[in-house]
């Protein structure tokens, strides 16, 4: 009964006490008590007539005893079955009680994690942009031990912030594909940031790059989209590393966006 939501909670608390975060205000309480509940509703016994039944056959021969023993399960089974209705919207409104404080408190619970993201972030800084701009991980083999060293870093780092974002997509919210970025793209501006000043054709590149793609062929012939390892071809186009709340990771989707779609001013 207990919903995604109470999950997603469980999954954030993992990931603050992995990253030595605390989370802040009372949601440590609050989750570590959904918890609690959802265990006991795990392990509640289940009583049925039937199961009475099969316990109340052992009066047989004492009807005293036997009426005595039916009054009490029937009682029994009657505060049960009303513990199990309230149990049921009570883990309904437990969940929902969850989310909206993960919602409220998005940016701040965001927030907590950017000094358990720093070492990540640094490391993408240092090491992505040594790699070839189109590098993609089957090319590993290819590369020099110390280029090698590079990618086995940077390929750490990005897994474990992609790794921490989905702990916090309760706070992110949902990241569906628009008419220019991705779902994959929107992810990863929770730790990649832009430039600022970017012309439409480089902004549309980032938005490419933040999915993983670039686009390949020449200007004359036919295109086609290039699976890249992103950390390394964002790092190129100038892209840096800082992570980023939900409201800073919902501006710097916009001043993509933007940038892609300024035109030039008209000339007389």
């Amino acid at each position: 009964m207990f919903t995604q939501h109470t999950t997603n909670a469980r999954n954030l608390a993992a990931a603050a006490e992995a990253h030595g975060v605390t989370l802040p205000g009372d949601l440590p309480g609050k989750i570590a008590h959904a918890a609690d509940l959802e265990a006991q509703a795990r392990t509640a016994r289940t009583l049925t007539p039937a199961s009475i039944a099969a316990d109340l056959v052992q009066h047989l021969g004492d009807p005293k005893s036997m009426t005595a023993a039916r009054k009490a399960a029937a009682l029994e089974l009657a505060a049960t079955e009303a513990d199990q209705q309230v149990g049921a919207v009570l883990a309904n409104t437990v969940a929902s009680d969850l989310r909206s404080h993960m919602r409220r408190e998005r940016d701040t619970i965001a927030a907590a994690f950017t000094e358990a993201a720093r070492p990540h972030t640094d490391a993408l800084a240092e090491h992505a942009g040594r790699l070839p701009e189109w590098f993609r991980p089957e090319q590993a083999g290819d590369l020099t031990p110390d280029l090698f060293a590079n990618w086995r870093a940077v390929e750490t780092a990005a897994a474990a912030l992609e790794a921490m974002r989905t702990a916090l997509s309760p706070c992110y919210g949902r990241a569906d594909d628009d008419s220019f970025l991705t779902k994959d793209a929107h992810h990863a501006l929770a730790y990649v940031k832009p430039p600022k000043r970017i012309d439409p054709p480089t902004a549309h590149r980032i938005a490419r790059a933040l999915d993983g793609q670039v686009v390949g062929g020449s200007q004359l012939g036919a295109s086609h989209s290039v699976a890249v390892f992103a950390p390394t071809t964002l790092a190129h186009l100038g892209c840096t590393f800082e992570w980023a709340t939900p409201t800073q990771a919902a501006e710097r989707a916009a001043n993509l966006t933007e940038a892609a779609t300024e035109r030039e001013p008209a000339t007389v």
